[in-house]
């Protein structure tokens, strides 16, 4: 009777009262083996694994062959695994509530590795990750949660989420729909309904900053100028998917110099097709144009194509790309101004930690002046940069980096009367730090230092008057060794 009714409180899902019934049949019958098989499984409910090891190894003891010491020998297989499976989960629920993200996904992890088809431990990984701004991992880690588990309504809910921040509308409303459905009647379901509604193609943003920079020139003194920035943006996604994606945005930037009061207006328009080829490898092709003033009056016109490619190993390195772009600019003011620029650059980053990255690049650019005669502005330059970044915890991050430009200039220097060609070498290093505010509001400081050395000396005062006197534009200011710190601060805001 008491085996029974441990037996009949198992089924009724009340563990404990099952536990105490079934230590009473085996004080009463030692060598009950079927109390003992069942008072171990119980054990092993409540997560008492030492007691259902010893249960078990009674079982077996008892009967050594038989269905009862085949289970207990099954079980015996199976209960350190699980032991540590629940052990490494509550650490990592531990560690997330306690914000150590990175011990709690090297927990998940683990968990994963005992149990590759846990969904949950999946879930939490990409959840993690999306917090740390490591959105493609997240999107990753979320699609094999429901691959595992298809009607996993919130796993979709999150996905939807980290489509939509990514701006891949058409996944992000398929994914809010299968929430919707396999949530119906759940707070994640009514999330994903509210979701679906407000989802749109396109997005507006705003920013404003300001600038404070210092310029020495040629052993001029120390001169400080502040400028303040407004721009507004405009994009639409006409399709938009991970695998592939066709955009458009538009664009108007302002900017003001408060000493001089003069200011200028870009508007920018811009498209851009992206395809992934495989989950590690896509291109990503775009065009602009730019229409610039100064003071109300055209200023320049630039129309610039790009195309690239990425490789996404996840390995070493974490990313690679290859870009190359063309900008072919026309001045409404001076001809001289007119060119094309070429560029070719290779960049790489590798992610150190979950909350550290590093990452660097080489660029290869060619300024040519459109005009054969020529100006002191056609170039030939090498640049090399590298950048260490931190997150120092959810929404907040830092970054420093240093880079080293080379620049050969094409024509002969008009401040050596034509006879020389300047080189020039800058070092630059520089710093910021962001913080999102909310979802939509961002907020960043920045700060960089560029030291520009020169092969070429200074014209004396009698060298720049003769020069002025026979040249008949102004003596350009291009090329010439200088030193600028440069701090800005900006704040962002997405509708």
């Amino acid at each position: 009777a008491l085996y029974n009714a441990g037996i009949l409180y198992g089924r009724l899902d009340r563990p404990e009262d099952s536990e105490a019934y079934l230590k009473k049949a085996i004080e009463l019958r030692p060598d009950y083996v079927q109390a003992r098989l069942q008072l171990g499984l119980v054990y092993q409910e409540l997560q008492k694994y030492s007691e259902a090891e010893s249960e078990f190894r009674a079982v077996v003891r008892l009967t050594p062959e038989g269905r009862e010491a085949t289970v207990a020998k099954v079980r015996l297989g199976i209960i350190k695994e699980e032991e540590a499976f629940i052990s490494h989960m509550k650490e990592a629920f531990r560690l997330m509530k306690a914000e150590d993200f990175v011990g709690a996904k090297e927990e998940l992890e683990t968990v994963v590795a005992i149990a590759p088809k846990n969904y949950i431990a999946h879930f939490q990984i990409g959840s993690i990750l999306a917090r740390m701004d490591r959105i493609d991992d997240a999107i990753d880690a979320m699609r094999r949660a429901v691959e595992i588990k298809p009607d996993y309504a919130i796993a979709h809910l999150y996905l939807g989420q980290l489509y939509e921040k990514e701006e891949m509308t058409k996944d992000a409303r398929n994914a809010y729909r299968r929430a919707s459905s396999f949530g119906a009647g759940t707070r994640e379901g009514e999330m994903a309904d509210v979701a679906v509604r407000r989802l749109r193609n396109w997005r507006i943003s705003g920013s404003m900053g300001h600038t404070m920079d210092s310029n020495i020139s040629y052993g001029a003194k120390r001169r400080t100028g502040v400028s303040t920035g407004h721009g507004l943006n405009l994009s639409y996604n006409i399709y938009t998917t991970r695998e592939k994606g066709f955009s458009v945005s538009t664009s108007v930037n302002r900017s003001l110099t408060y000493e001089s009061q003069l200011s200028s207006l870009s508007y920018k328009g811009n498209m851009r097709w992206y395809h992934q080829i495989r989950p590690v490898q896509s291109y990503d092709i775009s065009g602009g144009y730019t229409y610039s003033t100064f003071e109300m009056k055209p200023s320049y016109q630039s129309y610039s194509y790009s195309v690239s490619t990425s490789l996404r190993p996840n390995t070493i390195p974490t990313t690679l790309s290859i870009s190359y772009s063309f900008s072919d600019t026309s001045s409404f003011v001076n001809k001289g101004s007119d060119a094309r620029q070429h560029t070719l650059s290779l960049s790489l980053s590798q992610s150190l930690s979950l909350l550290d990255s590093l990452s660097g690049s080489y660029s290869f650019s060619s300024y040519i002046t459109k005009d054969l005669r020529g100006s002191n502005y056609a170039n030939r330059s090498n640049n090399l940069s590298v950048r260490y970044s931190r997150r120092i915890k959810p929404g907040l991050s830092a970054s420093a980096g240093y880079s080293i430009g080379l620049t050969n200039y094409s024509n002969p220097d008009s401040t050596t009367f034509f006879t020389e060609f300047r080189r020039n070498i800058s070092h630059s290093i520089s710093s910021s730090i962001s913080y999102a505010l909310s979802e939509n509001v961002s907020f960043s400081m920045d700060f960089s230092s560029s030291n520009v050395t020169t092969n070429l000396k200074r014209p004396t005062a009698e060298e720049q008057q003769k020069l002025e006197d026979i040249l008949v534009a102004p003596i350009p200011t291009v090329g010439g060794g200088y030193r600028k710190e440069t701090a800005s601060m900006s704040i962002s805001v997405a509708f």
